[in-house]
């Protein structure tokens, strides 16, 4: 008997819908408010979102279309709210990159108009990952006006020595394993880049360093906002030390 109670309330929870527009005002309310607090955790953005959320059969016995006048009647959003939250939805079909399969999963999501409550907890995901593309959005354009002079340095594919500074360094994960990225900008404030072993090379922010490199690549990047060299097989030839 339990058993069967627990599959009857699972099929009628999965024929529960809830809009995508009002599940997408409702995360990114909460988020701008407090923050996003994972699934699981208490006072989670999911639960949250969740309390709050009206099924879709509520909405048509009170007589409103979905995604439209809904979401005002309910709730009172102010229009700026719903056009944002439709931005939010276009960004995911359309543009956000697909690098993961979190990725594939909030796409998919979000090609739907109604949601239902596992598709729910996925979807309150896209208002931090909105908030954080913002976030990016403004600190690129902020680089873009600092760094929009910088000019590529060196031929690609030839050795040479450049006297830089060190600017960020950080230490990732990738396909091919652990790697220590540098950042940094010559006397003109031209950008560079190089990947490294960790612990290979002893340099550290703020650090100024003679180095011989090969000119890897040529490229814009676009959070820095400016043209930037990548080197590889880089040696320090004299680190004269922070600045």
């Amino acid at each position: 008997t339990f058993i069967i109670e627990i599959e009857t309330r699972e099929k009628i929870m999965a024929k529960i819908k809830y809009t995508t527009l009002e599940v997408t005002v409702l995360a990114l309310a909460e988020v701008a408010a407090n923050g996003f607090t994972g699934k699981g955790k208490p006072g989670s953005t999911y639960d949250v979102v969740r309390a709050k959320v009206h099924p879709y059969n509520i909405m048509i016995k009170r007589g409103l279309s979905p995604n439209s006048d809904y979401d005002t009647a309910i709730h009172a959003v102010p229009q700026d709210k719903i056009n944002e939250a439709n931005d939010v939805i276009r960004w995911i079909q359309t543009e956000k990159k697909v690098k993961t399969d979190f990725d594939i999963a909030l796409r998919s999501v979000f090609s739907n108009t109604l949601l239902t409550e596992k598709q729910v907890s996925i979807a309150v995901c896209a208002a931090q990952a909105w908030k954080n593309k913002k976030r990016w959005d403004m600190v690129a354009e902020e680089n873009k006006k600092k760094n929009a002079g910088s000019k590529f340095l060196g031929e690609i594919g030839k050795r040479a020595e450049f006297f830089i500074k060190v600017i960020g360094k950080k230490d990732i994960s990738t396909q091919f394993g652990e790697s220590t990225v540098f950042n940094v900008i010559d006397r003109e404030g031209n950008l560079g880049v190089w990947f490294s072993n960790p612990g290979k090379i002893d340099l550290e922010v703020n650090d100024c360093a003679l180095i011989k490199a090969t000119v890897k690549h040529h490229g814009e990047n676009l959070y820095k906002g400016g043209r930037e060299t990548l080197w590889n097989r880089v040696k320090v030839l004299n680190n004269a030390g922070a600045v």
